[in-house]
C-alpha cells in the first residue's frame, strides 16, 4: 500500500487490511490527505489509531517526528504493535487507551473479529454492529497525556472514536485554543447518537476555537467548504487559518 508517497504494509488482520485488500472502501482520499499535510518534524495524533493504517504511513513521513496512536482494544492494540514492527517505524508511541474528556475507566463494547473498527465506548447503534463483549479500558484526555508527557507541539490530528468524537474535543480544549492548533479529520455521522448528540455539536465546539471548516469526499478526494445543511456523514476537515495547510485546502476548494 502506498498514501502520500510513503509505502507500508498491514499484516492481513481485522477490519482495515480487510477493506483494502478485498478492494473496498478504505480511507485512501483522506489518508492522502493526512501524509501530505505532515512534515519531517512535525508530531501526529491518531484517536483511534485500529490497526495503523494512518499512523504507520504518517510515522515514515514524519521521520524523526512522532505519531501518537490511542486504541483502547487489546487485540486492535497487538496488531497495530505487530504492524509497526513490521515496518520498523520506531518513532510511532502506541497508547493503550481511549481518549475522551476524564481520565479514568470506561467501558468498550466489542464486536466479532472483522468488525473491530466498530467497537466502541458509546452505546452501539452502527447497523452492523455485532457485540460479543465488553471490556474496561483506560480512558484519558489530550490534555492531561499532552501535559504528562511534556509535549508542546500537535501539528495534525486525526480522531475515529466511533462517535464519541464530541468528548474528545471536550477533553483537548488547551490544545484547541493554541494559535498553532491541529488540522483535524475527524469522522462526522449518525454514530453520535450513541452518546446522545447531534453532529453539529463538534462543529459548534470546534469554531469557537477558532477553526474553519472543509470536507472531503470519500469517493474523490475532492475538497469543498463546509456548508451547515452538509453536516451529517461524512468526514471533516477543521484548520485554523493559521495552520500551513490552510491556503491549500481553501484553494482546492474553489
Amino acid at each position: 500500500m502506498q498514501a502520500g508517497g510513503q509505502p507500508f504494509l498491514l499484516a492481513p488482520e481485522g477490519a482495515v487490511p480487510l477493506e483494502m485488500w478485498t478492494g473496498r472502501y478504505f480511507e485512501k482520499h483522506e489518508l492522502d490527505l493526512i501524509v501530505e499535510a505532515l512534515q519531517p518534524g512535525m508530531t501526529f495524533i491518531d484517536v483511534g489509531a485500529n490497526v495503523g493504517l494512518f499512523s504507520i504511513p504518517a510515522a515514515k513521513r514524519v521521520r524523526h517526528g512522532k505519531v501518537f496512536a490511542f486504541e483502547p482494544s487489546p487485540w486492535t492494540v497487538e496488531c497495530l504493535t505487530k504492524n509497526a514492527r513490521l515496518n520498523c517505524v520506531s518513532n510511532l508511541v502506541i497508547v493503550h487507551s481511549a481518549v475522551g474528556d476524564y481520565i479514568g475507566d470506561a467501558t468498550l463494547h466489542i464486536n466479532v473479529r472483522g468488525k473491530d473498527g466498530l467497537n466502541t465506548i458509546g452505546k452501539p447503534v452502527h447497523e452492523d454492529s455485532e457485540i460479543v463483549g465488553t471490556e474496561s479500558v483506560l480512558i484519558t484526555t489530550l490534555d492531561g497525556f499532552l501535559r504528562e508527557h511534556s509535549i508542546s507541539q500537535v501539528d495534525v490530528m486525526k480522531v475515529d472514536a466511533e462517535g464519541a468524537e464530541l468528548m474528545v474535543f471536550r477533553g483537548s480544549k488547551e490544545l484547541l485554543a493554541k494559535p498553532n492548533a491541529p488540522l483535524i479529520l475527524y469522522e462526522s455521522g449518525p454514530l453520535t447518537r450513541g452518546f446522545g448528540y447531534h453532529p453539529v455539536e463538534t462543529v459548534w465546539l470546534l469554531e469557537l476555537h477558532g477553526y474553519s471548516f472543509f470536507k472531503i469526499d470519500s469517493m474523490d478526494g475532492r475538497i469543498t467548504a463546509l456548508n451547515g445543511v452538509q453536516i451529517g456523514h461524512t468526514m471533516l476537515i477543521a484548520v485554523k487559518p493559521s495552520h500551513p495547510s490552510y491556503p491549500t485546502l481553501r484553494e482546492r476548494a474553489r
